[in-house]
């Protein structure tokens, strides 16, 4: 890896941009099992150094949560949801969801798509015609008349060319 090591410690710990549901599962996992399966402890020393080694993890995975909303095309401020599951278990019907959810195809106002699938409007960019103007009608799209006798005449005209 030549990544400098110091921006790679700065892209895991920023909740800017977004991450696909495989990488957050993973950390998902980590997070419910320190919450379900506590490790027992002999002194309240250990406890406290255990605290220290869980916080950066737990700051880890707050950052996560919030890229994985970004994903969905949510706020991130929706993260203490995770956290309240001392009192019930909304993070974990959170969590679940965020591991089961598709995240937005394409760029959304968070960033690129982690998984580099192109978004639903950029195929009809392309069907656009050059000039990008909406407005005026494609190569293929056919023409709509205001009237009855327009198309009659329209209908007209075309037998006329294709009899010359």
């Amino acid at each position: 890896m030549s990544q400098n090591p110091v921006s790679w410690l700065q892209s895991i710990f920023t909740y800017r941009g977004r991450i696909s549901r495989g990488p957050y599962i993973a950390i998902s996992l980590i997070y419910w099992s320190f919450q379900f399966f506590p490790i027992p402890t002999l002194s309240p020393e250990a406890d406290v150094i255990l605290f220290i080694l869980f916080l950066p993890f737990f700051i880890y995975a707050i950052f996560q949560t919030i890229r994985r909303l970004h994903d969905l095309n949510y706020s991130g401020w929706w993260w203490p949801i995770k956290i309240i599951t001392i009192i019930i278990p909304l993070g974990l019907i959170l969590d679940l969801i965020l591991c089961v959810a598709d995240g937005t195809p394409g760029k959304n106002q968070y960033g690129e798509d982690p998984l580099g699938r192109a978004s639903v409007s950029s195929e009809t960019d392309e069907e656009m015609n050059e000039d990008g103007d909406e407005d005026t009608p494609l190569e293929n799209e056919p023409e709509i008349f205001e009237t009855d006798e327009e198309c009659l005449q329209n209908e007209d005209e075309d037998l006329e060319k294709k009899g010359e």
